[in-house]
């Protein structure tokens, strides 16, 4: 493993969530380490290499993607694909399944996943928030990021690990 690291998240959600984590200090690196000391909002290979690995860096990094689907291809040219290991933090089914676990509406979820279908729809029609995947809600709704680990810890004791991925918990710092 490097010590230069980015985090690529393929949405708005994804994204404030990873930040409100290391700004907390609550991620296994600093900001220091990570590539433009943030998480980004980047979902093709294509444009990473682009933006990033056109310009001086490290040896070695390692680039962790939070996607909810192992499914989406992220392949780099020859030339930069020795420079950077992949590592996907899946979030599957959704980063909305973590409003549910904080509300403590996982079962009801469960029980009526048929008629609901994805956890988006859930938290729209069941919870009322509408703008759940809004950067303004995720920073409002995980104020404290206490509720937001606990319910990240929870999330990886009700789903199973995917298969060449990690879960969002352990990029936790503890």
């Amino acid at each position: 493993m490097s010590s230069f690291y980015a985090i690529l998240c393929e949405g708005n959600a994804e994204q404030q969530i990873m930040n409100k984590l290391l700004d907390a200090g609550l991620l296994f690196c600093t900001k220091e380490q990570l590539l433009e000391e943030r998480a980004l909002k980047i979902r093709s290979a294509k444009s990473f290499e682009k933006r990033h690995l056109n310009k001086a860096m490290p040896d070695k990094m390692t680039v962790y993607r939070v996607v909810d689907s192992n499914k989406e291809k992220f392949k780099l040219s020859k030339v930069n694909e020795h420079k950077v290991e992949i590592v996907n933090v899946v979030t599957k089914p959704e980063i909305e399944m973590l409003i549910i676990i904080a509300e403590g509406k996982y079962d009801d979820y469960q029980n009526k996943a048929g008629r609901y279908g994805k956890p988006s729809d859930y938290v729209k029609s069941q919870l009322k928030y509408p703008h759940a995947k809004s950067a303004a809600f995720i920073n409002d709704y995980f104020r404290d990021v206490t509720k937001l680990t606990e319910a990240i810890r929870e999330y990886r004791r009700l789903h199973p690990q995917e298969k060449k991925a990690i879960p969002l918990a352990d990029l936790l710092s503890e």
